[in-house]
């Protein structure tokens, strides 16, 4: 018999020692969504939420924290990242690095 991409999937569900708990998992998950690892249905079905039938639900999302807030999609990054640079009037040369400079604001660490 020759079995190729075979699959096993075990059911943790009847036994409690194996089981993560739901704060574990939300937390878990929260993390990994946080940091763009999953999609936001992946989120919730992993805490046992029914999906959404959005195609930005279906979409992985760069952390706000690395894109001034403005959520860029992995699978739409170009098109999400004009749009940014637009919102904001913008080239990639000009997008503030933190570092200090004339687009801190007084009082910030960095400011002339």
């Amino acid at each position: 018999m020759n079995i190729k991409n075979l699959v096993v999937d075990f059911d943790y569900s009847g036994i409690s020692l194996l089981e993560d708990d739901a704060k574990t998992v939300m937390e878990n998950t929260a993390e990994l969504y946080k940091l763009g690892g999953l999609t936001p249905n992946e989120l919730r079905v992993a805490n046992g939420y029914e999906r959404v039938e959005e195609e930005a639900m279906d979409s992985y999302y760069a952390p706000a924290y690395l894109m001034s807030g403005n959520p860029i999609r992995f699978d739409k990054f170009e098109e999400d990242i004009k749009a940014s640079q637009e919102a904001n009037n913008t080239e990639a040369s000009e997008v503030p690095s933190g570092t200090g400079g004339e687009n801190n604001n007084e009082g910030e660490q960095g400011a002339n």
